[in-house]
């Protein structure tokens, strides 16, 4: 977890660039989003990580193959 400028905690993703959550429940609805899931795929494959706006204009996904990945 991170401080906040406000002083408050936030929970972060080390998988993905400024992932910060507010709480819990977010932070863990997070690691079933297909950005998560491409983050770990380019971790494993030695690629960097993206940020969320440049996987949601920058990198296809396919729905069909993300599935089989977590097989």
């Amino acid at each position: 977890a991170k401080v906040s400028a406000g002083g408050g905690k936030k929970l972060t993703c080390t998988s993905c660039v400024g992932a910060m959550f507010e709480d819990a429940q977010t932070h863990r609805a997070h690691f079933r989003t297909d950005w998560h899931r491409e983050n770990l795929r380019r971790k494993v494959s030695g690629q960097p990580s993206v940020d969320l706006e440049t996987f949601e204009h920058d990198v296809p996904i396919d729905v069909g193959k993300s599935d089989d990945f977590w097989k």
